[in-house]
């Protein structure tokens, strides 16, 4: 959803363009642009993370009542990081109202941080990035573990490049994510607590469907989607590759 035109086309299937047009009414409660106007502008326009966040959830939501709508339909459901609040919305533990207010706000506490850290991609393994990591302490931190070779950093920004500039003269694959702020990493802990406080009286719902969380790398089945959690899949280290195994534990595949 960060992609200038993404979703266009998809705007002609009535089912999806309901489902921005849904999300667009409720966002209209708490921002002054319009989601719809966004998606279909034909302008090349640079957003931040208060914008593009409700917009990547929108995306997700209204892809998911379209696949639903000619009979795909999930038993099981995941997301990492931002995508955690579609999914959570798309397996019934929060509702659309619920979901968009956290969008709203957890993409603002975000942008008002805008700037102050750097996020990588590196083709090593947990255990070896975290021995690299001894150089840079309480610099840069692991922030997501996709897979057994593939760990997102997050930290200063000054010692983020220089990780990479270490990795990529020794051949190991590592590029800087096109965004500037660091998540899953102590850089969110005051955002993560302004998230918090905002979502005061959020009120989650135990799951429809089998829900697999990003924060634990577990199964959910309890109404756990408050406020805290929010801070937390804000501020945490995202556990994506134990979702999936959990996911395929319980005997699902894509």
């Amino acid at each position: 959803a960060s992609w200038h035109g993404v979703a266009r086309d998809l705007l002609d299937e009535p089912v999806f363009r309901q489902a921005i047009a849904d999300c667009d009414e409720l966002l209209r409660a708490h921002v002054s642009w319009s989601l719809l106007d966004s998606l279909e502008s034909p302008g090349a326009e640079s957003v931040g993370p208060d914008r593009f966040q409700p917009a990547f959830f929108a995306v997700q939501v209204a892809l998911s009542r379209l696949f639903e709508s000619v009979g795909i339909v999930p038993d099981a459901v995941m997301g990492q990081s931002l995508g955690g609040v579609a999914a959570a919305h798309v397996a019934g533990a929060l509702s659309l109202e619920d979901a968009v207010r956290v969008v709203v706000h957890r993409g603002r506490v975000t942008h008002e941080h805008h700037g102050q850290g750097k996020m990588a991609l590196v083709a090593l393994g947990e255990a070896e990035v975290a021995h690299r990591l001894s150089a840079y302490r309480d610099r840069v931190w692991i922030s997501v573990v996709s897979s057994p070779v593939t760990i997102v950093v997050s930290g200063d920004a000054p010692a983020v490049e220089a990780l990479v500039a270490e990795l990529t003269a020794e051949g190991v694959f590592s590029r800087l994510l096109d965004v500037q702020y660091a998540s899953h990493c102590p850089h969110m802990a005051p955002v993560a607590r302004e998230l918090v406080d905002a979502l005061a009286g959020l009120a989650p719902r135990a799951p429809e469907r089998m829900l697999l969380s990003s924060v634990s790398g577990e199964v959910v089945t309890a109404a756990v989607h408050d406020a805290a959690y929010w801070g937390a899949n804000l501020r945490e280290p995202v556990r994506l590759g134990a979702a999936i195994d959990a996911c395929i534990d319980t005997g699902h595949r894509v």
